[in-house]
């Protein structure tokens, strides 16, 4: 009878993403000083996440390392009993690790993981997962030792990612708030409609009344009395000399 192999895939569910870069692969730039994309044949190459969880699932996940280890550490007769445990404890108490895949392991160029949403749907590969997301995770246990510094551990080779609860991305500004400056949320020109429009529609009225020129009374026309004739004239004459 063949014997069985033993499983070495594990899922983990419900821990939260920390810097997940799964859409391409990356890797770090010592000249930067930091993470960069990368093509998946460059040294160092890798789809990579690191993920926070409780201490019940750390506690489940280093004791199923173990046994995968111990089961390997069997049949090597040079590594190791033991290994340490590689989580960091963070401060809130929960613990953090890192699963990863390499861009090619020799010659062999790697699939990128599976994403899905919480329907099992496939997500595109232009999506990207962001901190504080919480996901399901698939990987593979590679227990390994190597003499030469690295030394002995299981590595947790990524194979899916299953969004559950994803947090969309905050756009970062360099800039600090200044009290008292302008608002997008202020009220105070909410409408063009509002009141205050109206108040200063009425403002611009009085502003061109008062830039217009004023208007000139009409002139009153003085109408000349006709001089008497010279008949009346000479008639009143008259009368005046009769009268003496």
């Amino acid at each position: 009878m063949a014997e069985q192999k033993e499983d070495l895939t594990y899922r983990l569910d419900n821990v939260e993403a920390k810097y997940p870069r799964i859409d391409r692969t990356y890797r770090y730039s010592q000249a930067d000083s930091l993470t960069i994309p990368c093509k998946p044949t460059e040294d160092g190459a890798a789809f990579s996440l690191s993920f926070l969880m409780d201490k019940s699932q750390a506690d489940a996940l280093w004791k199923r390392m173990r046994e995968v280890y111990t089961a390997r550490q069997k049949t090597e007769s040079s590594w190791p009993n033991k290994f340490a445990k590689p989580f960091t404890e963070t401060e809130d108490g929960r613990w953090e690790y890192k699963t990863h895949i390499k861009g090619r392991y020799g010659e062999e160029l790697t699939r990128r993981p599976m994403v899905v949403d919480s329907d099992n749907k496939k997500l595109g590969d232009d999506f990207k997962l962001t901190t504080g997301s919480t996901v399901n995770l698939s990987f593979v246990f590679v227990p390994y030792y190597m003499a030469t510094g690295v030394g002995a551990g299981v590595s947790l080779r990524l194979r899916a990612v299953q969004v559950v609860d994803y947090v969309p991305m905050k756009e970062s500004s360099p800039f600090d708030s200044v009290e008292g400056g302008f608002s997008a949320g202020s009220t105070d020109n909410v409408s063009p409609f509002g009141a205050k429009v109206e108040k200063e529609a009425t403002a611009d009225a009085e502003e061109d009344w008062e830039d217009e020129a004023p208007v000139k009374e009409p002139k009153k026309m003085q109408v000349k009395k006709a001089a008497p004739k010279e008949e009346k004239q000479e008639l009143a004459a008259v009368i005046d000399d009769w009268d003496d």
